[in-house]
């Protein structure tokens, strides 16, 4: 079962799991998809009728109120991927992940992956080292709810640390996200194919 309502020219559609926004953009209809828990207010948040990925304004503004402006995540960052790790290990299976793992490392190893993820949102192709990323977490089993949970978390974290974060905020950034996240999935998919 699913319902939708008309907010301007934006359609958004939801079930019990999922909410589809449908958007125009350059006379074609896109269609985005997320948790139902996400599903945007629509007297409050509106869209305008492009939604090109290089104008996440949101997400592009959130991420240097966090994260400063430059290329790369400096040592700096390291209090963020911290407090990510604590949301993160929350869940008792990824915790398992993790028994036996140096955490300083793995947060240094996350801030230089996570620039890697972030950036495939941009230029639609996987670097060299999203593609080594995939590969070791597909050979340690990595399922697709995995990364959803990472994402879950990951988003938690950038709602505590942004003080400016919102609803359109955290949607925005899984906007940025899920290219990337998507990306390591399908490569999972395709290499056990």
């Amino acid at each position: 079962m699913s319902e939708s309502i008309s907010c301007d020219k934006t359609i958004y559609v939801w079930t019990a799991h999922h909410c589809r926004l449908h958007a125009p953009v350059g006379g074609a209809l896109k269609s985005l998809r997320g948790p139902a828990n996400y599903l945007p207010d629509c007297r409050k948040y509106r869209f305008g009728t492009d939604l090109r990925m290089s104008e996440n304004t949101l997400f592009n503004q959130s991420y240097r109120r966090l994260f400063g402006d430059g290329v790369g995540l400096h040592k700096a960052a390291d209090g963020f991927f911290q407090r990510f790790y604590y949301h993160f290990l929350q869940d008792a299976e990824i915790s398992g992940f993790f028994r036996n793992t140096d955490m300083s490392r793995q947060i240094s190893m996350l801030r230089k992956s996570f620039f890697h993820i972030a950036a495939f949102y941009v230029t639609s192709a996987p670097s060299a080292e999203l593609e080594r990323i995939a590969l070791i977490h597909h050979k340690l089993g990595i399922a697709d709810a995995h990364y959803d949970k990472w994402l879950d978390a990951l988003v938690e974290t950038v709602k505590e640390q942004d003080e400016e974060c919102d609803l359109a905020t955290e949607l925005a950034w899984r906007w940025a996200l899920a290219p990337g996240l998507t990306y390591m999935k399908l490569f999972a998919h395709l290499s056990t194919a």
